[in-house]
């Protein structure tokens, strides 16, 4: 890591990081030992910081956002590190104007880009703040809009470029979890047609 600012906050969030952790990172850093391929326990931070920067890498791509209303978009990401915060902040910078929400059963981020700086707010699950935003956004059926994207989509799947075992290695289970990922099933029963 180039920036040592940016190494010690990637290690902050790390799930293991105790506060004695953290104080031997930031004596490191002050010595200049971080990028010491030599010392142990500069090998075990590097290992730690890169660890969550994979994280907040794979989350940010594979995270699949689904509109509630005209101005929210909403996904589930479950982050074995503290990250969200960070995945949602970079979506809502994506989607400016936009209230961004991810999480799982048990948190959730919200994010809100306005164009010269971003509100954020942690809340509890997912379902709870989607379930607020409905009530007070008045219902809004997208099902016809789902249904017409998921007819789309099969319409287009085609059994010959199916490889699964290259996508396990682009995408590893681990993060195909955490973003509520699934590998689909063979499909084409739907034409587009019916639908023009």
């Amino acid at each position: 890591m180039e920036n040592p600012d940016y190494y010690l906050y990637l290690l902050s969030l790390h799930k293991d990081i105790t506060d004695s952790f953290m104080q031997k990172a930031v004596r490191s850093v002050e010595r200049g030992e971080e990028s010491s391929r030599l010392d142990p326990t500069a090998n075990k931070f590097r290992k730690m910081a890169w660890g969550v920067l994979n994280e907040i890498h794979y989350l940010r791509s594979f995270a699949r956002l689904n509109p509630l209303g005209d101005n929210v978009l909403h996904g589930f990401i479950k982050p074995e590190h503290d990250i969200g915060m960070s995945v949602s902040t970079y979506l809502a910078k994506r989607n400016p104007g936009m209230v961004i929400v991810v999480g799982n059963y048990q948190k959730s981020w919200v994010s809100f880009f306005d164009g010269r700086e971003v509100h954020r707010s942690v809340e509890g699950p997912v379902s709870k703040v989607l379930d607020e935003f409905e009530a007070k956004l008045g219902s809004n059926d997208t099902s016809n809009v789902e249904e017409l994207w998921k007819t789309y989509y099969w319409s287009q799947y085609c059994d010959e470029r199916r490889n699964i075992r290259y996508f396990s290695q682009v995408m590893p289970k681990k993060y195909r979890k955490s973003t509520a990922l699934v590998v689909e099933g063979k499909s084409r029963l739907a034409s587009i047609e019916k639908y023009l």
